[in-house]
């Protein structure tokens, strides 16, 4: 099975170094291992870009959990060009509303 790229909307790049700012001001060992985290899903996904779970609202988005942490990593996968898009790291902590919101602003205009 050939790899897929995985690149982020800049926003969702964004997202991942917000959450990375807040762990390193915390503790060093905690952003190492958040970082790590972020690298063991981006491997996953660029290997078996279909081992997410889907969105009931968004079947074309699939999301899977960042370990020991409160983020779920939600992207699009384009089998024809090989290609996924990270669109959110979601805080879990946050109003589920404001995520749902974030899926169809992201989902909208693609």
């Amino acid at each position: 099975m050939p790899e897929y790229t995985l690149s982020y909307l800049d926003v969702a790049k964004q997202e991942y170094y917000d959450a990375l700012i807040y762990y390193r001001e915390r503790s060093v060992n905690a952003a190492v291992a958040f970082e790590s985290a972020i690298e063991t899903i981006e491997g996953l996904i660029t290997q078996w870009p279909h081992i997410g779970r889907n969105l009931d609202a968004y079947p074309d988005v699939e999301y899977l959990p960042v370990p020991n942490y409160p983020y779920i990593l939600c992207y699009r996968v384009s089998d024809f060009n090989l290609e996924i898009v990270a669109i959110c790291l979601f805080n879990t902590y946050r109003d589920p509303k404001k995520f749902s919101s974030m899926i169809e602003e992201r989902t909208s205009s693609k």
